[in-house]
């Protein structure tokens, strides 16, 4: 099975002089996480819902007032429409990225493969594991936080998290605080 055959194609874009909340506005009305960024016809970076929250956002930028070049990835992890599914699914795990970029041979933007595409087109339980795995392998470190709420599926987290660990059907969350507290409590009991 190649990408061409589980793709998304027809990939809504992005461009450079865009502002990060035009970028938000379209990631929600399409359900998205990640949009390419192109000028004209050349793809130049992409942009991300974290991008813009854990960089933009967090250094106290304006989502009004900052565009996307200020705060997109540049350096694109792709794979071309021709390769196969389980190649893709290497790339994604060593480079660690839940999206790929997906481009002809004249690396023109074809589509876009995720994770969740993984899962529900090629119906691979143990490749979509190992690469969910391997993606997870490093876990954020955010400091100075405040509050960690999961409401549904939705994780937000503000306050000093020691890890997050996304897990298929639910997210555990390790909140740093409470582990010292929990610690402490240990300490005294002994």
């Amino acid at each position: 099975m190649t990408l061409r055959d589980i793709m998304t194609r027809d990939v809504e874009v992005v461009c450079p002089h865009d502002t990060l909340r035009d970028a938000a506005i379209k990631m929600r009305k399409m359900g998205v996480g990640m949009l390419p960024v192109c000028d004209g016809e050349r793809l130049t970076g992409t942009i991300s819902d974290r991008d813009i929250t854990i960089r933009a956002i967090a250094e106290g930028r304006n989502p009004q007032h900052t565009s996307v070049r200020d705060f997109m990835t540049r350096k694109v992890v792709y794979c071309y429409e021709d390769e196969s599914v389980a190649n893709a699914a290497r790339i994604m795990q060593s480079k660690q990225v839940r999206r790929i970029i997906v481009l002809d041979r004249q690396k023109n933007l074809c589509g876009i493969v995720s994770l969740g595409d993984l899962v529900l087109e090629t119906r691979d339980r143990k490749l979509a594991g190992r690469t969910l795995e391997a993606i997870s392998q490093r876990i954020p470190v955010v400091e100075e936080a405040l509050e960690t709420d999961v409401l549904g599926r939705v994780l937000t987290t503000i306050g000093t998290v020691a890890g997050v660990m996304a897990v298929m059907g639910g997210v555990q969350l390790i909140n740093k605080r409470r582990m010292e507290r929990d610690k402490e409590g240990l300490a005294r009991a002994a």
